[in-house]
């Protein structure tokens, strides 16, 4: 899985195993740009704890790579 931060958050505290992530998110295929989920809601954020197996592997280890407010693209 690979991590590429679009706005950084030097000063954000970093993801550690345990804490809980919300996030909002397009998914989208590389081959075709092709939408398959989202949630863009601010009010209403997914939500998911890092490492305890809620989310695909790739999610675990890319948000292991960013701190709080970070904005990323990743690829799984």
């Amino acid at each position: 899985a690979y991590v590429c931060i679009t706005k950084a958050n030097p000063t954000g505290k970093a993801y550690v195993s345990g804490d809980t992530v919300k996030a909002t998110y397009i998914g989208t295929m590389i081959e075709s740009g092709k939408e398959f989920d989202r949630n863009l809601s601010t009010d209403q954020p997914f939500q998911f704890v890092l490492d305890a197996g809620q989310v695909i592997k790739g999610w675990d280890q890319c948000f292991a790579k960013l701190k709080r407010g970070e904005k990323a693209i990743f690829l799984i």
